[in-house]
């Protein structure tokens, strides 16, 4: 045994961020969305095992945008634009304050015009 661990999926814990973050995506080119393979909590949102060697989970969106992206400012929630929870494409996440965020989620107004909503329609 080498003393690495391994997951379920035979994938190194050690390995690379971006590695084992891409390993749990799959990308819809229709839509752009990289939707979460991974486990995923109540509300349908991703989760992601960030630490290694660690059970502490983080949503896998926000993992996805602060690594990629940067620090989601404080105080802000992040946005799927593209209204699909499981969804970790960074370019489809927006920091909103948590007020906007839940009133983009009970109208579904928050789609950019000329954009592709998750079924690759146009918006």
């Amino acid at each position: 045994m080498s003393g690495t661990i391994q997951s379920g999926r035979g994938l190194r814990f050690d390995a690379p961020f971006s590695e084992r973050f891409e390993h749990y995506t799959m990308p819809v080119p229709e839509s752009g969305c990289f939707i979460w393979l991974g486990g995923l909590d109540v509300g349908g949102y991703g989760q992601f095992h960030h630490i290694k060697g660690s059970n502490i989970k983080k949503m896998a969106h926000r993992a996805s945008y602060e690594h990629f992206v940067g620090p989601i400012p404080e105080g802000m929630d992040l946005d799927h634009l593209c209204r699909v929870r499981c969804c970790v494409n960074p370019h489809h996440l927006e920091p909103v304050p948590r007020k906007e965020n839940a009133r983009r989620g009970n109208t579904g107004q928050n789609l950019k015009r000329g954009g592709k909503d998750a079924k690759g329609k146009a918006t």
